[in-house]
């Protein structure tokens, strides 16, 4: 009987009010008016049994089944229990006994200022729970904000240590290779060749959190006169002691070279001959320099990570013996390879995530197969929970072996369809963006432009539009008017399409877009990444090469 007198869409028992049962005219089944505004406001009105359309009478103006609302009411007095003293149904409440009450309880010395209906009290007490539960609801998620703010800082500081590790690691490689070519030259050329690779400071990334604090304006604004004397100074020493070494090294060279080595190796240098007539002996250090610049992979905007400096004659020396063949030999731990420090993100199937530090801030890429063997794994689950609510996504877009750019896009996770979108660009349920290409633009040139991707790659390289979640939204209260930026749903509200997006180049504001779930972030500059690829011809040549999420804020990184 409960089934016959409940809503079919909301399965609340009707009542008077928003849940009382009307009636839909062409059909004859009865649903809540809250329901029916509901799905009017959502466009036609289909009947959710029949399907039958119903828009000849507004909701407001259907008429209510009065039968069912008593026999609702009075099946809602039914459901609270006979009186145990009486045995008629259960249809008061007195506040003094906190106990129910028939009707001929009520002559039986209860004081009629405390008796209430039951269906008052039991909503009384509903509000009750909603509001202490909202209470509580309230610290547990300041706690919950706190924990995964620890949690948060730890993988910062994970990553962070991760990176450090191995720019560390090739600094060491560097050196190593420096000293051991060292040992092998024959030539003076080859001597300040390895020096300078020694004193040309190995670069690490000077956007990790651990290498915020190193940087010193100071080190960076220098006056021309203390540039000037730095220069005299340094080059008066290392030329010499970069010589001095390889003639301590040398034990093949003739007896003539050894002797135009000691002369090179006595001649003055002081501060006007390096400046002025010595401009020699900076021309192949000079060269050098500017040739390891020319050849150099790390980044420009990367940080030094400065060497030993210069030391004493007798501790130059005893260095000298130390780094020696036969000091080697004797202590094989020394050339040793430091193991790398790995760490990468995994999910249950076994498949891996890169974690990378890119702009000050902690970027992961999606999942992949590939099989490496990281130091250290953090669970997709536990990177998944220190997500934003409206996380933020990239994109790397290439044409023709060329790279155009990264795109960051601003997700509303409050949307189904913006947690599907970033399912894709982590392809956590499998498939991902990386490696689909651009198929259209639409509207080209004109207003409320908009460049398509119409597919997704899965994991055996088979191309699908199929969506992965089920209750995408679509139309109605969700549409907003075409803005350059947005990042939209291109499916027609279609399952078989949910994997489409379009991102929009050009404003429209007349046009509406039928559900926008995020926004290209960065301004002008991101913008101008999509644009590029939008003129290129053809579009289809374009592609994401990359695709992930950002684990982490600007401010956050700069904190830690």
């Amino acid at each position: 009987m409960e089934q016959d007198l409940a809503c079919g869409v909301c399965s609340e028992l009707y009542l008077e009010g928003q849940r009382e049962p009307v009636l839909l005219p062409n059909c004859g089944h009865t649903f809540c008016r809250r329901c029916l505004l509901s799905l009017e406001r959502n466009g036609c009105l289909e009947c959710p049994f029949c399907r039958r359309l119903n828009d000849d009478v507004p909701v407001l103006q259907l008429p209510v089944v009065f039968a069912l609302l008593g026999l609702s009411r009075h099946f809602r007095r039914s459901k609270h229990g006979p009186c145990g003293a009486h045995g008629s149904a259960l249809e008061f409440w007195c506040r003094r006994c906190q106990s129910g009450l028939c009707g001929r309880c009520l002559f039986e010395g209860h004081d009629l200022r405390h008796v209430v209906l039951m269906e008052a009290i039991i909503e009384e007490k509903r509000a009750l729970v909603q509001r202490r539960g909202l209470q509580r609801l309230g610290r547990l998620d300041a706690k919950k904000g706190e924990a995964m703010g620890g949690l948060s800082e730890g993988l910062l500081r994970l990553a962070a240590s991760c990176l450090e590790a191995e720019t560390l690691r090739a600094a060491e490689r560097v050196t190593k290779q420096a000293m051991d070519d060292a040992r092998s030259a024959l030539d003076v050329d080859s001597v300040l060749d390895c020096l300078q690779r020694l004193e040309q400071r190995h670069e690490g990334r000077n956007d990790s959190p651990c290498a915020a604090g190193r940087q010193s304006e100071d080190s960076v604004l220098q006056g021309g006169e203390e540039r000037k004397s730095e220069r005299v100074e340094h080059g008066s020493t290392s030329v010499r002691r970069g010589v001095r070494r390889f003639y301590r090294n040398s034990r093949s060279i003739s007896l003539d070279d050894r002797q135009s080595l000691k002369i090179f190796n006595t001649m003055p240098c002081d501060a006007a001959t390096a400046l002025s007539g010595g401009q020699d002996q900076w021309a192949e250090a000079d060269e050098c320099r500017r040739s390891l610049n020319r050849t150099s992979n790390t980044p420009a905007n990367e940080e030094a990570i400065p060497l030993a400096t210069d030391s004493a004659p007798e501790e130059e020396e005893e260095a000298t013996r130390s780094s020696s063949p036969s000091a080697a030999a004797s202590d094989p731990a020394a050339d040793a390879p430091t193991p790398a420090l790995r760490c990468f993100v995994l999910s249950d199937d076994g498949r891996q995530a890169r974690l990378r530090w890119e702009g000050g801030r902690l970027h992961m890429y999606a999942l992949s197969s590939r099989c490496e063997k990281p130091q250290l794994t953090l669970q997709l689950s536990v990177v998944e929970s220190v997500l934003q609510e409206s996380p933020e996504v990239f994109l790397d877009l290439s044409a023709e072996g060329r790279r155009l750019g990264r795109v960051y896009i601003q997700l509303w996770g409050h949307l189904r369809r913006a947690r599907h979108f970033l399912a894709l660009c982590l392809a956590s349920l499998g498939p991902s963006f990386r490696g689909s290409k651009f198929s259209k633009v639409e509207s080209k040139d004109k207003a409320g432009e908009c460049l398509r991707v119409s597919h997704y790659l899965s994991a055996e390289g088979t191309m699908s539009a199929m969506g992965l979640m089920e209750g995408l939204e679509w139309g109605g209260d969700h549409c907003l008017p075409k803005r350059a930026g947005l990042v939209v749903a291109a499916s027609g509200g279609k399952l078989e399409y949910d994997g489409c997006f379009d991102i929009c180049t050009r404003d429209h504001p007349a046009k509406k877009f039928s559900c926008p779930f995020g926004e290209v972030a960065g301004g002008a500059e991101g913008m101008e990444v999509v644009r590029e690829a939008a003129r290129h011809e053809p579009v289809t040549e374009v592609f994401i090469s990359e695709v992930g999420v950002v684990l982490t804020s600007q401010q956050r990184c700069e904190h830690v």
